[in-house]
């Protein structure tokens, strides 16, 4: 099993294979080894996915931010004081879940 890996560490991630890719594919073009539309594609995919983690880091603050603001509204105590903080703590749990994640093993 591989070991979880930040968001922050993802998107760094992608960006460097970007540098690589335009470093690497000029040359896969001009070798014939690959066309200029299916290079430019391919970047362009990668683009979007820094576009997507970037994303994740802004609706993770929100969602966070909306989890404080029940927090503080929720009753001082009692049965909807707990059913509030176990949702809380769901939300925590599912984001860390989700801007955490463990790299799957994917079929190429």
């Amino acid at each position: 099993m591989t070991d979880a890996i930040p968001l922050t560490a993802q998107i760094i991630e992608v960006a460097r294979e970007i540098g690589m890719r335009q470093r690497v594919y000029p040359r896969r073009v001009a070798d014939g080894k690959m066309s200029q539309a299916a290079a430019d594609s391919h970047i362009a995919a990668m683009r979007a996915v820094t576009g997507s983690l970037g994303e994740l880091v802004v609706v993770r603050a929100m969602i966070k931010s909306l989890c404080n603001m029940l927090h503080d509204i929720a009753p001082e105590e009692g049965e909807e004081r707990a059913e509030v903080e176990a949702l809380i703590g769901e939300a925590g749990d599912w984001l860390d879940s989700i801007i955490v994640t463990q790299s799957p093993e994917l079929p190429l």
